[in-house]
Formats: structure tokens, C-alpha cells, sequence
């Protein structure tokens, strides 16, 4: 009996601690993303550098009338109109089957197709226009 009493004891402080420590993550989280308002509904995206610094990203929302996506039997071709974009800044990958663009701070998510070599992009920025070539797997 006495087992019993000192087992409910120690888990009843257990609880409490569980309680008191979830309180502080949610304090440490809530702190850490105030004055970001709308943000998330916004687009935007929230990463941590590894030496913990917040950077928030725009991501900017597909417009159809801003892109073309024409595909043939072996090759995938995009064309987006991205003005006002230093040509240096560009990165240009295929994450998760989708086409990741980042210019900067902006980063564009377009869905392919096809599924597409990831290491055979060929890209293409002149005058506000971006042209990539991507071939199909």
C-alpha cells in the first residue's frame, strides 16, 4: 500500500512537471514568432539558420498567367517571367518532383508534369524571363 501511495505521488509530480515544461515550449514558441501576424497565410515561409537565427522567406503565389509549361516526349520546358531579379541569385532545383525556384528572398514551387532528371537542368535568364529546360526521366 505504501508502493502504491508513493507511485501515484511520483506520478502525479511527473504530470505536473509535463504540464509546467509544456507551458515554457509553448511560451518559448509563441515569443519567438510574435509580430510575424499573418505571415504563414500570407506566403511566407519561416526557416531557422543553424546558429538559430529566423529568416523569413516570400514565396511568391503561381499566377498562371505568369508561366508556360510545355511538354514533349523527352523534355520538359518552363517559361516564367521573373522581373526584376539579379541574375546571380537564382537557384534553380528539383525537390520532391516539383520545380523549387528561389530569386533572392522569393522562392517559386511549380508542379511538373512529368518526373524529371534533377541533375540535367538547363536555364536561361534574359531580360525578366526565365527559360528551363528539364529532361524526363
Amino acid at each position: 500500500m505504501f508502493d502504491d501511495k508513493r507511485r501515484r505521488r511520483d506520478k502525479e509530480e511527473f504530470d505536473k512537471m509535463v504540464k509546467e515544461m509544456q507551458k515554457i515550449i509553448e511560451e518559448v514558441f509563441r515569443s519567438a514568432f510574435e509580430g510575424f501576424g499573418n505571415a504563414f497565410a500570407e506566403g511566407f515561409s519561416v526557416k531557422f539558420s543553424p546558429e538559430g537565427e529566423i529568416k523569413m522567406e516570400r514565396i511568391e503565389r503561381e499566377d498562371e498567367g505568369d508561366k508556360d509549361i510545355i511538354e514533349d516526349g523527352n523534355k520538359i520546358y518552363v517559361t516564367l517571367r521573373l522581373p526584376d531579379i539579379d541574375e546571380d541569385s537564382l537557384d534553380i532545383k528539383i525537390v520532391d518532383g516539383n520545380l523549387e525556384i528561389i530569386a533572392g528572398d522569393r522562392i517559386r514551387i511549380i508542379e511538373l508534369p512529368s518526373p524529371v532528371k534533377g541533375d540535367k537542368i538547363k536555364a536561361i535568364y534574359k531580360n525578366g524571363v526565365l527559360d528551363i529546360e528539364l529532361e524526363k526521366i
